[in-house]
């Protein structure tokens, strides 16, 4: 059930059909780092540089947004195959192309800018920014006032602008928890290894999705590969991006990320999977769910020659594929147990179980 946004601040004007507001919300949570905050109140203004501080985010757009799709696409067609064999009255639609965000109510947890928000608007989501620094939201909410194909909604939903529709939101994300608010996606990329506590942080997402939306994140590991590339070189040598940007101590591997999940509950055990499985019209049970349906790590790398970030092939995404190969001499920090594609920069992906 939707729940009407307060609205407090000054309204923009020559915002297009509709109105914005920076909504306010009172910041409780532990999961706030102030510094964090105040160094990227500090580069707002660089947020649409395309070749400034934030460049590389603008370059990543593509393949977050490629990622989403394919993990969607994949998402929707297993529910269609399994509603038709089963016999069900109501069979999932294909996603809409290209607008496959069409119907879907997002959240984009630390938007910054709005390079993300603004996109996901543009392929028919409802969105909902939310960042707690102010300067980003004012930001955000100037830039996208300036495109009028983006219908910028005020409090709750405008009638007629539920799809492609966005609004911007000066909050944590354990406000809008606190508030009652649950979407079909939440994304936060590039953000978890900003906050003052991991853990809370990622409870607080797993919160804000209904049972059978999806949680999608990107953020780094911690290995020298990843030190090396984001903070010596791109912080201390190449002076591109702003020294003091990242902790490297703050970086979450891969098979922590879903170790993180599997404890909270949303990855079943492959005896759970066998036991819970549809039943056919004949009373014979349908192939268990794949692994990859349930969550996935997926590696994406910056491709100089190229000049944009490639999003790796997919692959099984289960506990062995998450940690092998796996030589027993090299240790984790120098990629011991990892895809080699995964040792940096990484997407994440989950599906809120319809029962938690």
């Amino acid at each position: 059930m939707a729940v009407a946004l307060g609205r407090s601040g000054a309204l923009l004007r020559g915002a297009p059909r509709c109105a914005i507001y920076a909504v306010r919300y009172q910041h409780t949570a532990s999961s706030v780092d102030p510094a964090d905050i105040a160094h990227f109140s500090r580069l707002a203004n660089e947020w649409w540089n395309e070749q400034g501080e934030f460049a590389p985010l603008h370059r990543m757009n593509r393949v977050r947004i490629e990622f989403m799709r394919q993990k969607l696409e994949e998402v929707r067609g297993w529910d269609a195959a399994l509603a038709d064999v089963c016999g069900a009255e109501h069979v999932p639609p294909p996603l809409p192309t290209p607008a496959f965000l069409t119907g879907q109510h997002m959240l984009d947890v630390g938007c910054g800018g709005g390079i993300l928000a603004e996109s996901a608007a543009r392929l028919g989501a409802r969105v909902t920014g939310v960042d707690a620094s102010e300067e980003n939201i004012r930001i955000a909410s100037t830039h996208a006032a300036q495109d009028p194909a983006i219908c910028l909604r005020a409090q709750g939903d405008v009638p007629g602008t539920a799809d492609g529709s966005l609004l911007y939101v000066h909050s944590s994300a354990e406000a809008l928890r606190e508030a009652g608010h649950q979407f079909d996606i939440v994304t936060a990329m590039e953000v978890v290894e900003h906050v003052h506590r991991p853990d809370t942080f990622l409870r607080c997402l797993a919160d804000l999705i209904k049972p059978g939306g999806h949680l999608f994140l990107s953020t780094m590991s911690r290995t020298a590969l990843s030190y090396f590339l984001t903070i010596f070189m791109a912080e201390d040598v190449l002076r591109v991006v702003t020294p003091g940007t990242h902790r490297h101590s703050q970086y979450i591997n891969p098979h922590e990320m879903v170790a993180f999940f599997r404890e909270l509950g949303w990855i079943p055990t492959e005896q759970d999977v066998l036991a819970h499985r549809a039943t056919l019209p004949d009373g014979s049970h349908v192939a268990p769910r794949p692994s990859r349906l349930q969550f996935e790590t997926r590696g994406t790398m910056y491709v100089p020659m190229l000049g944009r970030w490639v999003l790796a092939p997919p692959m099984t995404a289960d506990e062995a594929a998450t940690h092998s190969p796996r030589p027993t001499w090299l240790p984790t920090w120098l990629g011991g147990g990892m895809r080699p594609t995964e040792l940096c920069n990484y997407f994440f992906w989950i599906r809120r179980p319809f029962a938690t």
